[in-house]
């Protein structure tokens, strides 16, 4: 963790393949709560870098399919909750 805001949120760094920064936001207006995530990263490994153009329609597939996963278990957990009365 790079820096902190409680309640509003925090930067971390990435490290490995993909170096650089994340910067979650978090706001909220009433019963709606905004969540943010701005991923800036680059390629640390030549190789990777060298092959980067012909792989990003792979990082693009790979990108959307993880975040409809993510999509499908925070609705579940959000039923799941409604059900539960929590």
């Amino acid at each position: 963790m790079l820096e902190a805001d409680p309640p509003h949120g925090w930067t971390i760094a990435a490290a490995g393949d993909l170096v650089g920064r994340g910067v979650w936001r978090l706001t909220q207006e009433g019963e709606i709560a905004d969540i943010r995530y701005d991923w800036r990263v680059e390629v640390d490994k030549p190789v990777l870098r060298q092959l980067a153009p012909l792989l990003w329609p792979f990082y693009g597939a790979n990108h959307r399919w993880a975040m409809a996963r993510g999509r499908e278990g925070l609705e579940g957990e959000i039923r799941r909750r409604r059900a539960a009365g929590v």
